[in-house]
């Protein structure tokens, strides 16, 4: 059989289990007006489908959290805020490099104060260390926060593996990614929406393997991006070419991040399968409500409402067996889909 048609088939086969698998998916997320028993919760794991619940953390004191509270309780608490120009910390940039934001260390009550400013798009600048940050910059906040759910218990483990919180405005989004936890988010303050994939439509995401690289800032307050494990630096608004041009020149010996280039709220980077067979789901999220994302769901954040609405969240990631089935068909169509769309690197493809 020419190669060609071997390509052809293994596509076909690709887009037909997305098919299959989709049908098969509810239409819409599920709300769940109360918390979950226990086994109605591992149930919902065993599905490995994301579900809205309400009315889980009303009685949590964070829920009572505003500007001026947090100003308060924890204003001139030295926090990494991450900046970027676009709000577009760790994503892709013109599809080739994968950009991390630049880190810089703020008071609590000055990132506040920038977020409900009138120029907080200036830099954009978003409060997502992902360290479990509760724990290591936030404990002076624990005594707000549940540390647990016990409707978890038994069905993704007793204890959260880590709690964060997440500080910002409109002017930011975490792109379309995905995690390899069981993520119980919960929206505090302000709005979000949030964009869910499953991890068997990979194919259609278009994840390629871009080169890291990470903003930096210049005496003048400017941003440039700088290549990770080099010292070449480009204009934070270089062209594709321009920076094509300048990775010719570079051995790169660091491994590339293989990352989703689609982004579902943008069409122009929606390619012909993402269109026809990819299921994209999308929940809007307010104060006090929950989201069960399973682990591998892709899933894209925007903060939603006016730009000086401040936003808080807390999101509890549980560990998973990375031994399952699950794991092993995700894996299995994101190698298929950088291998048919011609996308190598060698230190995801070489063996050992």
């Amino acid at each position: 059989m020419e190669e060609k048609g071997i390509l052809e088939r293994i596509e076909l086969s690709l887009v037909n289990q997305m098919e299959i698998q989709n049908a098969m998916y509810p239409l819409e997320i599920p709300v769940l007006q109360s918390a979950p028993s226990t086994i109605e919760f591992a149930r919902m794991v065993h599905s490995n489908f994301p579900a809205v619940i309400k009315h889980v953390v009303d009685d949590m004191p964070a829920m009572n959290w505003t500007p001026q509270s947090l100003k308060r309780s924890i204003g001139n608490l030295k926090v990494p805020v991450a900046e970027t120009p676009l709000g577009n910390a760790d994503s892709p940039f013109h599809n080739v490099l994968f950009v991390q934001p630049h880190i810089r260390q703020m008071e609590v009550g000055q990132l506040i104060d920038y977020l409900q400013g009138s120029d907080s798009n200036n830099p954009v600048r978003y409060m997502q260390s992902q360290d479990s940050n509760l724990e290591s910059q936030f404990k002076t906040l624990t005594p707000d926060v549940y540390t647990d759910f016990e409707f978890a218990h038994g069905a993704v483990g007793d204890k959260p593996s880590a709690i964060n919180v997440w500080i910002g405005n409109s002017y930011s989004t975490s792109r379309l990614h995905s995690d390899n936890f069981d993520n119980l988010f919960v929206q505090v303050h302000g709005h979000k929406r949030i964009y869910l994939i499953p991890p068997g439509d990979a194919y259609a995401l278009d994840e390629r393997f871009l080169v890291g690289a990470t903003y930096q800032k210049t005496e003048d307050g400017s941003f440039v991006i700088s290549i990770d494990g080099t010292d070449k630096q480009i204009p934070a608004d270089a062209s594709t070419q321009e920076i094509q041009d300048v990775l010719k020149g570079l051995e790169l010996t660091m491994p590339r991040t293989m990352f989703p280039t689609v982004d579902p709220s943008d069409p122009n980077t929606h390619n012909s399968i993402f269109k026809n067979h990819c299921k994209v789901y999308s929940v809007d999220l307010g104060p006090g409500d929950m989201l069960y994302i399973p682990a591998l769901w892709y899933h894209q954040v925007q903060i939603t409402g006016p730009p000086t609405e401040l936003c808080v969240s807390l999101n509890y990631w549980y560990a998973v067996d990375s031994m399952s089935p699950l794991w092993a068909k995700w894996n299995y169509v994101r190698a298929s889909a950088a291998a048919l769309r011609g996308y190598n690197d060698p230190h995801f493809f070489d063996p050992l």
